[in-house]
C-alpha cells in the first residue's frame, strides 16, 4: 500500500489479547469487517491515498478492509480519490464525499485467524452474541465465552479455535466464528477532552501536593465562622455583568419583569466605571439593584486568575453570592434568558429539602484528574456542573458557598474548567447536600446548510437548561455573542442528550457575513457521525421566544443610547454590541414582521393588518395571546365576511364565525342524472358514467346531487343489511352520505322505478393533504394556519403527546389521522408544539389562513371519488 509523503503512519489499533490460546493467523484464513457507509461525508487526517477509477466504492471499502490500521474510509465521488483514516480521523458533512467506518463492534472471523471487537473510544463492551459454526456441522452458541473474555473492556482479541469452545474435533469443516458486540458510554466518552488535554499538564505538578493541598482546605473550612443568623434576608436574583456585559444582562431583566417576575434583582459589577449614572437609570427602570463589588469586597480578591482561558475573574459570582444581602438566591448568567418567571423554583421540593439546585453540564470529570484525590474522594461518574444558572439557600450551603470561593485561585483553575465546578466540588467537600438536575441540557441552534452553499452539519451555540420536572427553562446562549443568524434561525433545532449515547464536541463554525458563530455538535457513540438518528435535529419551538428576545434587545439598546444621549455621560459602546442584530432574510423569516434591522419600534412585530387594539396580555406583544405559559401565538383577525363571536383574551384566541362564502372543503358533489335506463353518476371534474360502482372515503361527505331524475324514480342508498341511510330524492332534489361507521359497503337504487344503480364501496384508508405550516421542520414560510385553530367549540376531540421532540409531533399527527378518518363530521386536523407537550386538534370547520408563531401544521381530509 502506497504511503503519502510527509505523512507519519498511524501506531496499530492497541487491542486486548483476550484468550490465553496462542494461534498463528494463515493468509487463507482472514477476518471480514462490516461497513457503515454515509453519504456526504468527509474525514479527516489521513494516513494513506489512492487514485481510483471504475468501482471505487467498492474498492476504497476492501482497501480499508485489508489495512488493519484502517478504521475509516473517504471517497471523492468526482476525482476517485480514495482515503484512509486511522482512529484518529475527526468526520464532518461534505458534499461529493462519501465515507464508509469499520462497524468494529461486529466480526466474523474462520478457523486459525484472531476476531477483534472494539467499541468507539471512552465506550466498552457490554454484551455480546456470538455463534460459533461449520458446514455439516452442529452450530454452538458462544455468547458467555465471549463475554467472560471481553466484557467491560474498550476492545478485544479472541482466538479462533475449536479447543477454546469446546466444539466436536471430529466434524471436519471449517468453523466460523461470527459475534456482535453491544457498547455502553463509560466515563471517558464523556469527558471535555479539550480541557482534559489543556489540564492533564499541570495534574503530575497537582499529585504531588495532594496531601498539602487537602489539608489546607480542610483548614480553611474550620475557620468558616458559623452562618449569621439575621444577616441575610429575602429572595431574589443575582446577575454578575457590567462594561460590555450589562446590556445583555438588562435584556434577560426585561424580559423577566414581562414574565411578571416580581423578585428582587441585583446586577453587580466591578468599579463604578462598568455602569455609568445613564445605565443606571435603565436599571431603576426595571426596578433592578446595582452592586459594586470594589464597595464591600476586600481588592486582594478581585485580582484575575489565570485560567485555561487566560486572566480571568471567575471568583466574581460566589463573591457576589456570599456578599448579596439575599438569603436565598438564583444566580443566572448575562447571557441566560428564562422562559417562564422562575420563582416557582423556591418552591421546589429538591431545593426545600438540600438547599441547592444545580444544573448538568454536556460532560463529566475524568476520573485521572488529581481534583478527586485533593478531596480524598473515589472518583464519582457524575456530570459535570454548568453554572449558568444555580439556586442556593445560603443558610443551608453556607459552609460549601464559603469554600467555593476558596477553590477560585490559581491551582484549582488549572484542574477545574472556569468557576462552574468549583461550586460542585466545593459542596462535595464541605459535605453540603445538593440536587443535580437530572434533566440534560438540549443543544439548540441551527442546521448549516440553511445558511451556507458549502457547510453541512448542526451548529449548537445555545444549551437548554430544563426545571427540574423537565419543563424548558433557561435559554442560555454562551456563544451566541458575535454573529446572528436571521431572525427565527438562531434557536430554530435542537439536539437532546437525555437518553442516548452521545457527546457534544466542538466542530467547525459557520460564516455569517464574515463573522464566525462558533459550534458544538452532539455526536453519537453507537454511529460514526452526528447525522445518525439517536441525535437528530429537532424543531425546538422557540419561534415565538426569538421574537421576543430579538425585540427586547433593540428595545434595551435603544434605551441606553436614550439616556446616555439625554444625560450626556457614559459610553454606548455596551450598547454597539445589541445593535448588531440580524437583518437578512429577517423579513423573509419572520411573519407578520417589518422590520429593519429592528430600527423599528417593537410594535412593529405586528403586520399592519393586525388589529392594534388587542392588548391583551402584558406576557406578550400587541396582537397576540398567551397559548401556553411563555408561548405567545398571533390573534386571529376574521375576514370581511365573518362575525366576531367572541372577542381574544389574555390566554384564547379570536372566534370568527364563517362567512357566507365559505365552502365546505371535504364536501363532494357528485351529480345524478338518468338517460332513462340507469343512474348516471359524474363527480367534480369526471365525465358522466352509466351505473357505475364508486370508492368513496369512510371519512368523508358526499352530496349526491339529481339534476331532472323523473318524479317515477327515486334514488335510495341503503347499507349491506337493507337499512335506508340517505333519501329518497327525487327530481333536482339530493341526499347526502357520511360514511363514517355506518359500514363499508352500501347500494344506491330506484326505489320507486326501474332506473339500474351499483354498489359504493368505502375506503378505510383515508388520506389527508398538508395545507399550512407555522415554524415546522424545514419550511421556510409563509407562516400560517387555521384561523379555527382555537376555537374550543370547533375541536371534535384533542390528543395530548407530552414531547417536544420530532417523534411526539409525529405521534400526535397519527393519533389525530386515526381520529379523524373515523369522523365524518372531522375536516382535518390542527398540530402544534406548546411548551411541555405536542397538542393537536380535530377540526369540524377549517376557515381561512392566518399567520402564526407557532410550531404546527394544518392538515385537510382528503375525499376521493373513484
Amino acid at each position: 500500500m502506497a504511503r503519502v509523503v510527509g505523512l507519519d503512519v498511524l501506531a496499530p489499533m492497541v487491542l486486548v489479547a483476550c484468550s490465553l490460546i496462542a494461534v498463528s493467523v494463515s493468509a487463507q484464513a482472514p477476518t471480514r469487517s462490516e461497513f457503515i457507509v454515509r453519504n456526504d461525508t468527509r474525514c479527516d487526517h489521513h494516513m494513506a491515498l489512492h487514485s481510483l477509477s471504475r468501482d471505487a466504492l467498492d474498492q476504497c471499502q476492501r482497501l480499508c478492509e485489508k489495512d488493519k490500521q484502517c478504521t475509516s474510509f473517504s471517497l471523492n465521488d468526482k476525482t476517485g480519490e480514495c482515503f484512509l483514516f486511522g482512529e484518529d480521523a475527526s468526520c464532518h458533512q461534505a458534499l461529493m464525499w462519501t465515507s464508509g467506518f469499520k462497524d468494529t463492534r461486529a466480526v466474523r472471523a474462520v478457523e486459525g485467524s484472531v476476531a477483534r471487537m472494539s467499541c468507539p473510544k471512552g465506550m466498552y463492551i457490554s454484551n455480546v452474541k456470538a455463534k460459533f459454526n461449520a458446514p455439516g456441522c452442529t452450530a454452538h452458541d458462544v455468547s458467555d465465552i465471549v463475554q467472560d473474555l471481553c466484557l467491560q473492556q474498550q476492545a478485544c482479541a479472541v482466538s479462533v479455535a475449536r479447543e477454546l469452545f469446546l466444539v466436536n474435533p471430529e466434524c471436519k469443516g471449517t468453523f466460523v466464528l461470527s459475534a456482535a458486540a453491544s457498547c455502553e458510554a463509560g466515563v471517558a466518552f464523556y469527558e471535555d477532552e479539550h480541557f482534559s488535554s489543556w489540564s492533564s499538564a499541570n495534574w503530575d505538578a497537582a499529585r504531588a501536593v495532594v496531601d498539602d493541598r487537602r489539608a489546607e482546605w480542610k483548614q480553611y473550612l474550620e475557620n468558616v465562622p458559623t452562618y449569621p443568623e439575621g444577616k441575610y434576608r429575602g429572595r431574589g436574583i443575582i446577575i454578575v455583568a457590567g462594561g460590555r456585559y450589562l446590556a445583555s444582562a438588562l435584556v434577560s431583566v426585561k424580559m423577566l419583569r414581562d414574565l411578571g417576575c416580581t423578585l428582587r434583582i441585583q446586577i453587580w459589577h466591578l468599579g463604578p466605571e462598568e455602569v455609568d449614572a445613564a445605565q443606571r437609570e435603565v436599571l431603576a427602570a426595571y426596578d433592578v439593584e446595582p452592586r459594586d463589588f470594589t464597595a464591600v469586597v476586600p481588592p486582594e480578591l478581585l485580582k484575575p486568575i489565570e485560567s485555561n482561558v487566560g486572566m480571568r475573574l471567575f471568583q466574581l459570582k460566589p463573591l457576589a453570592l456570599l456578599y448579596s444581602d439575599l438569603q436565598e438566591v438564583l444566580l443566572i448568567d448575562s447571557d441566560n434568558t428564562p422562559l417562564m418567571d422562575p420563582t416557582y423554583l423556591f418552591s421546589e421540593q429538591g431545593f426545600q429539602d438540600t438547599g441547592t439546585v444545580f444544573w448538568p453540564d454536556y460532560w463529566k470529570t475524568s476520573f485521572d484528574n488529581p481534583i478527586w484525590a485533593i478531596l480524598g474522594m473515589e472518583p464519582k461518574a457524575m456530570w459535570e456542573q454548568e453554572s449558568g444558572q444555580l439556586l442556593i439557600n445560603k443558610r443551608a450551603a453556607w459552609r460549601g458557598l464559603n469554600l467555593c470561593v476558596h477553590f477560585n485561585s490559581a491551582f484549582y483553575m488549572g484542574l477545574i474548567n472556569g468557576d462552574k465546578d468549583t461550586f460542585r466540588f466545593a459542596w462535595l467537600a464541605a459535605g453540603v447536600p445538593f440536587v443535580m438536575n437530572s434533566w440534560m441540557p438540549s443543544a439548540v441552534g441551527t442546521v448549516k446548510e440553511r445558511h451556507s452553499d458549502t457547510d453541512l452539519g448542526f451548529c449548537s451555540h445555545t444549551m437548554l437548561q430544563h426545571d427540574l420536572q423537565g419543563r424548558p427553562l433557561f435559554v442560555h446562549h454562551n456563544q451566541l455573542k458575535h454573529a446572528q443568524l436571521p431572525l427565527g434561525e438562531n434557536f430554530r433545532y435542537m439536539k437532546s442528550l437525555r437518553g442516548v449515547n452521545a457527546r457534544v464536541l466542538p466542530v467547525a463554525g459557520l460564516d455569517v457575513n464574515g463573522a464566525v458563530l462558533p459550534c458544538n455538535d452532539v455526536i453519537s457513540g453507537e454511529l460514526p457521525l452526528a447525522s445518525s438518528g439517536a441525535t437528530s435535529a429537532e424543531p425546538t419551538g422557540l419561534g415565538a421566544f426569538e421574537v421576543r428576545y430579538f425585540a427586547a434587545t433593540y428595545h434595551i439598546a435603544a434605551q441606553l443610547e436614550e439616556a446616555v444621549a439625554r444625560i450626556g455621560t457614559g459610553t454606548v459602546a455596551a450598547t454597539q454590541q445589541q445593535r448588531q442584530q440580524p437583518t437578512a432574510g429577517a423579513e423573509a423569516a419572520t411573519p407578520g414582521a417589518q422590520l429593519a434591522g429592528f430600527g423599528e419600534a417593537e410594535s412593529l412585530l405586528i403586520r399592519d393588518r393586525r388589529v392594534t387594539s388587542d392588548n391583551v396580555t402584558t406576557n406578550c406583544n400587541v396582537g397576540e395571546f398567551e397559548l401556553a405559559p411563555n408561548v405567545c401565538e398571533y390573534i386571529t383577525a376574521c375576514e370581511a365576511d365573518q362575525v366576531e363571536m367572541s372577542a381574544p383574551t389574555a390566554t384564547s384566541d379570536r372566534v370568527c364565525e364563517a362567512g357566507p362564502s365559505y365552502v365546505d372543503p371535504i364536501l363532494q358533489t357528485i351529480t345524478v342524472t338518468s338517460d332513462g335506463a340507469a343512474f348516471n353518476l359524474a363527480a367534480d371534474g369526471q365525465a358522466a358514467q352509466a351505473a357505475p360502482a364508486i370508492t368513496v372515503s369512510q371519512g368523508g361527505r358526499y352530496l349526491f346531487q339529481l339534476s331532472s331524475v323523473p318524479t317515477s324514480s327515486s334514488f335510495v342508498i341503503e347499507d349491506g343489511a337493507g337499512a335506508t341511510v340517505a333519501g329518497p330524492a327525487t327530481e333536482d332534489q339530493g341526499v347526502q352520505l357520511q360514511p363514517g361507521e355506518l359500514g363499508v359497503e352500501f347500494t344506491y337504487y330506484d326505489g320507486t322505478g326501474s332506473l339500474t344503480g351499483n354498489t359504493i364501496t368505502v375506503d378505510t384508508t383515508t388520506s389527508y393533504s398538508l395545507q399550512y405550516s407555522g415554524y415546522h421542520g424545514t419550511h421556510t414560510g409563509p407562516y400560517q394556519r387555521y384561523n379555527t385553530a382555537y376555537d374550543p367549540s370547533n375541536h371534535l376531540f384533542t390528543r395530548d403527546v407530552f414531547s417536544l421532540t420530532s417523534k411526539g409531533f409525529s405521534a400526535a399527527r397519527t393519533e389525530c389521522r386515526v381520529a379523524c378518518s373515523q369522523d365524518s363530521a372531522c375536516t382535518g386536523f390542527y398540530v402544534y408544539v406548546t411548551d411541555t407537550k405536542t397538542v393537536c386538534h380535530g377540526l369540524a370547520y377549517l376557515g381561512e389562513p392566518t399567520d402564526t408563531l407557532a410550531d404546527s401544521e394544518s392538515w385537510i381530509k382528503v375525499t376521493q371519488v373513484n
